[in-house]
């Protein structure tokens, strides 16, 4: 009876409050996912608050409740001594305070870094801080005190100095700048050390590193509109500036803000991908780049810290130059920045407001994003915080030139076969172990109803798409609907206007032309279209002659079987039949690359490729191995044998037509 009662009281009591979580809790205010589909129940609203994050709410409460807030400084517990001198830099046995690595709070102080920075990188931050309307209502953000992106506080940033043996991961790309490869690494006593870069707050997380190295303030920093993302100063030496991202053990806007090891080997693949466009190839879709050539993170950590270089163009005191956030150009009414603001400089065009966003913000966005995409097979992850406009001053104010510059490389995938296809270098991509998943190519781009990687995906999502907080249609739709009275800017209307001038530059680069009726408001499918048509008729380009060598294909079936077992193969579009035939591609800087093909095609599905493998570096054994094999074919094609097996070509393949 005892056990049974026991149980009645259990269930009662679960019973109880599965009640109230239906008929009380059920009603209370609550965040809900930012961008999915969210069920509203009877008796309660979605609303969205001027952070971008959206809440259930009671249909009588007005306003969502504000987020408790509370800031976490790291405290030293005890008072370090120094072990050691690197240089003019002194080493301490252990961390300081993360109060104490303030050298200026003001952005008018001589000390600031404000004050010490090129005009032009000193006028960017005082817009990616002072206007930055997300980091001055974000709760999270303001969570992180002092180190928040709108202070104008300049502090130390520690690194430990770290023997470059005891790191899981570190790179340092042949093209970083010298004072870049003089920052993050020095010789002492004959061995060679990396400076490994941390966040001052979060020193915590590395406390293991800080008492076997010691640790060292020496180099001043602020935060840009990203509290991870910190331009950073030598004080010794003021002419050099940097770019330092480290991790943010931390959770803000839904995610602890760590490079985690996929987004630091992203980042390095990617640099290295898009320094292989020429520049001249670059001008002509109007961009500039800021790389991100050297990543590092420690034995025994998920943690790296990446290292961007400044641009050229933001080291000058052109006073008639300047670079301006996107995120700014949703400030209207009281938040506009003067002269920088979209109705300001619509006026000094004397253009309309619709032909002005068109042709000044919108189209040389896309112009950017859809040549990277299709040309070089490198569609990027571009919300607002990511790119930046140039701007010239004229008579009355400042205009836009058509010039964009884009940061955060570890947001871009790697489309290898277009790539290919485009004559770019690959044997940096071949030095990376698994490198279709660090380059994220095919499977995490999503496979749409073609059957190919999305090039649509994130232009719907964080280009086109006006339900987003940090979207450019977004903030494009709220400007155009204050500032322009000659018609509604609806959701409809404003990603029309982006799908228009997406598919005229789309058919601009390749010749294909999607019809009007096939894109639009409520469809996902122009981009995607576009892609599949062109891979197909770059596919059907590729010289097929290497199917008819029975020799090479035994050389090429048995490679990539040896490839896929390795992990360096990539998503395959459809499964490898029996009569699967083989490609070998040689890039121009001589690295081996295999595609998959089957002989049968369809109309709906014209495109013979399957997938791509990419044999390792000449350096390696597997890839010297390799080219010997296909050098010995060259040569005597004919009576090729393979010295595994004793079995000829003839015998491998007697079956295949």
């Amino acid at each position: 009876m005892s056990i049974t009662f026991r149980h009645f009281v259990f269930g009662f009591v679960v019973l109880l409050g599965f009640t109230s979580n239906l008929f009380g809790d059920t009603l209370a205010a609550r965040t809900v996912a930012k961008s999915a589909i969210v069920e509203v129940p009877e008796g309660m609203k979605l609303v969205r608050d001027n952070t971008g994050q959206r809440w259930l709410l009671p249909t009588e409460m007005e306003t969502p409740p504000e987020r408790k807030l509370v800031v976490r400084y790291f405290s030293a517990k005890v008072t370090p001594h120094e072990i050691r001198r690197i240089g003019s830099h002194v080493v301490l046995s252990g961390p300081l305070s993360a109060l104490d690595t303030i050298v200026s709070t003001s952005a008018l102080d001589q000390k600031s870094l404000m004050r010490r920075l090129p005009r032009a990188m000193s006028d960017l931050m005082a817009l990616e801080k002072g206007a930055n309307l997300h980091a001055k209502n974000s709760r999270d953000l303001q969570a992180l005190g002092v180190f928040e992106p709108a202070q104008f506080v300049t502090f130390k940033i520690p690194y430990i100095p770290i023997p470059a043996e005891e790191f899981e991961f570190s790179a340092i790309s042949h093209y970083a700048h010298a004072e870049t490869k003089d920052l993050v690494s020095f010789t002492e006593n004959g061995q060679k050390f990396y400076r490994f870069f941390i966040h001052p707050n979060h020193v915590d997380a590395y406390q293991d590193l800080v008492n076997k190295y010691g640790i060292v303030y020496h180099y001043d920093a602020i935060s840009s509109s990203s509290p991870r993302s910190l331009v950073v100063m030598d004080p010794d030496h003021e002419q050099f500036v940097y770019w330092i991202k480290p991790s943010l053990h931390r959770k803000i806007d839904g995610s602890v803000r760590i490079n985690i090891d996929t987004k630091a080997r992203r980042a390095i693949l990617m640099s290295e991908a898009i320094h292989e466009i020429p520049t001249e190839t670059l001008d002509g879709y109007g961009l500039r780049f800021m790389l991100e050539p050297a990543v590092f993170q420690p034995k025994g950590k998920i943690a790296s810290t990446i290292h961007r270089e400044v641009a050229p163009e933001l080291m000058s005191n052109d006073p008639n130059i300047r670079w301006i956030p996107a995120f700014i150009l949703q400030n209207t009414g009281e938040d506009a920045v003067p002269g920088l603001n979209l109705l300001d400089m619509i006026k000094v065009s004397g253009d309309t407001p619709e032909h002005f966003v068109r042709e000044k913000i919108v189209r040389p966005l896309l112009r950017a994003y859809v040549s990277m995409g299709l040309l070089e097979g490198l569609p990027g992850e571009l919300h607002t915080q990511n790119f930046y406009y140039q701007l010239v001053r004229v008579a009355n104010g400042w205009s836009p030139t058509g010039e964009i510059m884009l940061k955060d490389n570890d947001g871009f995938r790697y489309d290898t076969e277009l790539a290919m296809r485009r004559g770019r270098p690959l044997g940096f991509f071949a030095k990376f172990n698994r490198p279709f998943y660090w380059g994220k190519f095919s499977s995490t781009l999503g496979l749409g109803s073609e059957g190919v990687p999305f090039l649509g995906s994130w232009y719907y999502k964080l280009i086109r798409n006006v339900n987003g907080f940090e979207t450019l249609s977004a903030y494009m739709m709220r400007a155009l609907q204050k500032i322009d009275t000659t018609g509604a800017w609806d959701n409809s209307r404003t990603q029309l206007m982006f799908d228009d001038i997406a598919m005229e530059e789309a058919h601009r680069l390749t010749g294909i032309e999607i019809l009007r009726s096939d894109y639009g408001f409520g469809f996902n499918q122009g981009l995607n279209r576009v892609l599949k048509i062109y891979r197909t008729q770059l596919s059907s380009r590729a010289d097929t002659k290497d199917r008819l060598d029975p020799a090479l294909q035994s050389i090429l079936a048995s490679e990539w079987i040896r490839l896929n077992s390795k992990e360096r193969t990539s998503a395959l579009r459809r499964a490898l039949p029996k009569d699967a035939y083989y490609l070998l591609h040689v890039s121009q800087d001589q690295q081996y690359m295999i595609e998959a093909r089957t002989p049968r095609t369809t109309l709906s599905n014209p495109d013979p490729t399957i997938g791509f493998a990419i044999v390792e570096t000449a350096t390696s054994i597997e890839g010297t191995q390799f080219r010997s094999m296909i050098a010995e074919h060259d040569m005597n094609p004919s009576k090729f044998y393979f010295k595994t097996t004793g079995l000829s070509c003839e015998t491998l393949f007697s079956g295949v037509q």
